[in-house]
């Protein structure tokens, strides 16, 4: 295993552990929070406080916020 996942993994908790491996999987914020018995929005809450943890202060946005974002006539034709 390269040493600075090993470190990065070594910062995480338990349960930072296992969101770091369902979104892994490719699991949605709302499949993570019913593995995990937990509401949505603590999910999320939870995923923020991982990727802060390990040093990454943004997430790509969703595809489907892109789609949004070119149906709405105001943003239209804009690079994103």
């Amino acid at each position: 295993m390269d040493h600075r996942l090993m470190e990065a993994e070594a910062k995480l908790t338990p349960l930072q552990r296992e969101l770091l491996s369902l979104i892994g999987e490719g699991k949605t914020d709302h499949q993570i929070a019913q593995a995990l018995n937990i509401d949505e929005v603590l999910t999320k809450a939870y995923i923020t406080a991982m990727l802060c943890r390990l040093g990454v202060n943004t997430t790509p946005p969703s595809p489907r916020r892109k789609l949004e974002r070119c149906s709405k006539p105001h943003l239209a034709g804009r690079e994103f």
